[in-house]
């Protein structure tokens, strides 16, 4: 109905959509209006892969419409076109962050220590805010990079992580408490589930332990400190549906002095502002294999801070990362300046557009398949390397990677010879990442 009503209105309209509802077939569309465009939400995770910033970029050129695009902080693929004048400040451009809440940043290898099978999790700063959020009935959100009770779990006789039986990718801790017998251990890539009651299966010893922070781990700590405490949990293993993110995010502002404990998904869905947060950890998500995780954290830590309206707290044991800095000095011109000549040093997007071809089965299969692509596709760059985890030990993981100049994309032949290779072959065209 609300499709129909506004493809007939002969009257100026506003449409307000999310990506896949949004072209209506109205004629005079006169600006189309990017908000969040650094959002990941833009782009879909699974095939086809369509990138809508590129789509509705198209769309409005094609309707002789304004484009206009706004977040917290642009895109280097958009620095760049204003860098080139395809693209102008329809407004100027603020490189500080302002916030009105009560900021720190908070170096935690000098404000707590290890001691024995203890670990601090929480600042002084941290601790004083979740009491104070309980005892006036506010709100507190607390950030943290990993799900489940502990991200890492290694035997302290050997060394060895303890991995899945599958995949041999590492292993979450899962359950009520890090000590419960019910406890089990879960993959996170292929999901294969087993009890944590085990020994370790290199060396046989019984000293297994956790390492790192999660969310579950959060919420059991605070639970021994505040047992009546109301918590929200908002990651992966908990939010499976729209339907629950929007009942979980609805219950926890409705609930006075809740605690919503979530990964960066919980920034994509709170809106409204709420008086305390603190990223209790991210420092595990400089690991990530993504040439452009710099930006995304750096525009995580922006969120949060913008949300927080009485105080922010940033935890980290990464005090001397250069993205700290920027944090604490608000200033980012000179990040978006030293990102750009670091991704065109190395040839990263968006300097160049990256070309998955992944091909899996069994290994004499797939190496028959590389063999072939690497003939078919010679007149390029190619670079072949195996995905060392995956869902079954008979079936092997291949990945081609092509680099083009942004310029030199779209190419014709290449895209005629990636149309006609075979069908269970993946190509991801603008890989966010090589893995």
């Amino acid at each position: 109905k609300s499709w129909i009503d506004a493809s007939k209105n002969q009257k100026p309209i506003l449409v307000i959509a999310t990506s896949q509802y949004a072209f209506v077939p109205i004629q005079n569309i006169g600006s189309v209006v990017l908000e969040k465009e650094s959002s990941r939400l833009y782009k879909n995770q699974k095939s086809p892969y369509i990138d809508y910033r590129v789509i509705f970029e198209m769309y409005a050129k094609t309707l002789g419409a304004r484009f206009v695009v706004g977040d917290m902080i642009l895109r280097l693929e958009s620095h760049i076109k204003i860098d080139q004048f395809t693209m102008h400040e329809y407004s100027p451009l603020k490189f500080r962050s302002l916030t009105t809440a009560n900021s720190h940043c908070v170096e935690m290898d000098k404000e707590t220590k290890s001691t024995g099978d203890e670990f601090a999790l929480f600042a002084n700063q941290t601790k004083a805010a979740i009491i104070e959020a309980h005892q006036n009935s506010e709100h507190i959100l607390l950030l943290c990079s990993r799900k489940g009770l502990a991200p890492t779990v290694t035997c302290m006789d050997c060394g060895h992580l303890v991995l899945c039986s599958n995949c041999e990718s590492p292993v979450v801790l899962h359950g009520k408490d890090a000590t419960d017998n019910s406890n089990y251990f879960l993959c996170h890539r292929c999901n294969e589930k087993r009890s944590a009651g085990e020994l370790c299966k290199h060396c046989g010893g019984w000293r297994l332990k956790t390492l790192g922070i999660a969310t579950e781990k959060i919420k059991e700590v605070i639970l021994n400190k505040i047992p009546n405490a109301h918590i929200f949990m908002f990651d992966g293993d908990h939010i499976k549906t729209q339907k629950q993110d929007k009942k979980t995010i609805e219950e926890f502002y409705s609930t006075p002095g809740a605690i919503l404990i979530g990964t960066e998904m919980a920034l994509l869905y709170t809106r409204e502002e709420i008086e305390h947060i603190a990223i209790v950890s991210f420092d595990s998500m400089f690991s990530i294999p993504d040439f452009s995780i710099h930006e995304r954290i750096l525009t995580n830590i922006l969120r949060a801070k913008s949300l927080a309206s009485k105080t922010f707290i940033l935890q980290t044991r990464n005090f001397t990362s250069p993205i700290i800095q920027y944090v604490q000095n608000g200033n980012l011109k000179d990040f978006i300046r030293n990102e750009l000549k670091e991704r065109k040093d190395y040839n990263y997007p968006p300097y160049s557009i990256m070309i998955r071809i992944i091909i899996q089965g069994t290994p004499a299969k797939v190496k028959e398949e590389i063999s072939h692509i690497k003939e078919f596709l010679s007149d390029y760059e190619l670079f072949d390397y195996p995905i060392l985890t995956q869902s079954n030990r008979k079936i092997s993981t291949h990945s081609i990677l092509i680099r083009l100049p942004s310029d030199e994309w779209p190419n014709k032949k290449l895209v005629d010879k990636l149309r006609s290779l075979p069908h269970y072959i993946k190509i991801v065209i603008g890989a966010d990442n090589i893995f």
